[in-house]
């Protein structure tokens, strides 16, 4: 795990690895919030025992907790568990860039087609994107620093949507110790922080992917084959229809 929060995204792991970070720094800031505004969770935390953050001295359990926040989030890939409960992923994938690469290859989208892709929307992401754009350098055939600008932006969107996990359970912690004014609060930090994850994911990731997309089709043989990959997807619908 690289130790430098404010590194580069190269690939999957260092965004994992970033995303990481920022839970843990998160977590030590709300965690001090928490323990300044409600003074019987400070108390809670029962523990004299301090260490240094950055200049700050904190306490223990609370460190230990932002340590936890950060190897568990990682370790389950929570923006994974949160993607796949909203199908945020399976939305975006659907609709820009799948779509628009079938349709940038002569196949019109129809609602009908629309509900076969999303139903196999890993096989075809592995098949007619990640062939191309994959974060691996050495397996990248298109520029791989789109690609990882693309993660980068990625890094951005997740670490705001995993934020709002530690805010909604900070915001119930005031709650349950019974300071509603600051409990709501954070409910409506809440709601700024998805609008702009909402307006990052709209404009810069949709952005990346229309730039990889550009690149896989602008090579005649890349081109080709997303045709011919499309095209058998498209031919064996009538098949799955039967099968089903």
């Amino acid at each position: 795990m690289s130790l430098n929060p404010f590194a580069s995204v190269t690939d999957y792991p260092s965004m994992l690895d970033k995303i990481g970070w920022y839970n843990f720094f998160i977590g030590v800031i709300l965690g001090l919030f928490l323990a300044n505004n409600l003074p019987d969770f400070n108390a809670a935390l029962g523990s004299v025992l301090t260490i240094d953050v950055l200049g700050v001295k904190i306490s223990l359990p609370l460190a230990l907790g932002a340590v936890a926040i950060a190897i568990v989030s990682r370790a389950i890939k929570l923006h994974d568990k949160i993607s796949d409960l909203f199908n945020i992923r399976l939305n975006f994938d659907c609709e820009h860039i799948l779509s628009p690469m079938f349709q940038n290859v002569g196949i019109n989208v129809d609602p009908s087609l629309k509900k076969h892709i999303r139903r196999d929307r890993i096989r075809l992401m592995n098949r007619l994107f990640y062939e191309y754009a994959s974060s691996t350098e050495d397996k990248c055939k298109i520029d791989h620093h789109n690609v990882t600008m693309a993660l980068d932006q990625w890094s951005w969107y997740w670490i705001l949507i995993e934020s709002l996990v530690l805010l909604l359970t900070s915001s119930i912690i005031c709650f349950v110790f019974q300071n509603s004014h600051v409990g709501y609060g954070l409910l409506l930090l809440m709601i700024i922080i998805l609008a702009l994850a909402q307006l990052m994911k709209e404009r810069a990731c949709k952005k990346y992917a229309l730039i990889e997309i550009n690149e896989i089709l602008e090579d005649p043989t890349r081109k080709t084959e997303v045709t011919q990959e499309a095209t058998a997807f498209l031919n064996a619908i009538p098949t799955k229809r039967g099968d089903s």
